[in-house]
């Protein structure tokens, strides 16, 4: 069990340093160190959650900060919408 939690743990992470790599390119920065999601303030947040939801790429807006939360994709199609959203 402790070897699969490991495993797990392991994904998570490279996923996530995948994400942040997916957001750099697109400009933005990530803030926090949370594995599961990448926080990313903007001044933009408000359009960017619009054109990223229209491209069936959907976040979490912090319209007061402004900011958004972005989730891993799970699967490989997510990663290349996210990518080709940004």
């Amino acid at each position: 069990r402790r070897q699969r939690q490991m495993c797990i743990r392991d994904r998570i992470t490279t996923a996530h340093q995948r994400l942040l790599t997916v957001l750099s390119d697109a400009g933005l920065q990530a803030e926090g160190d949370c594995g599961l999601f990448a926080w990313c303030k903007t001044d933009k947040a408000n359009a960017l959650a619009e054109a990223l939801a229209r491209q069936c790429v959907l976040v979490r807006l912090f319209p007061d900060v402004p900011a958004l939360r972005f989730g891993l994709p799970g699967h490989d199609r997510g990663w290349a919408q996210l990518a080709a959203a940004l």
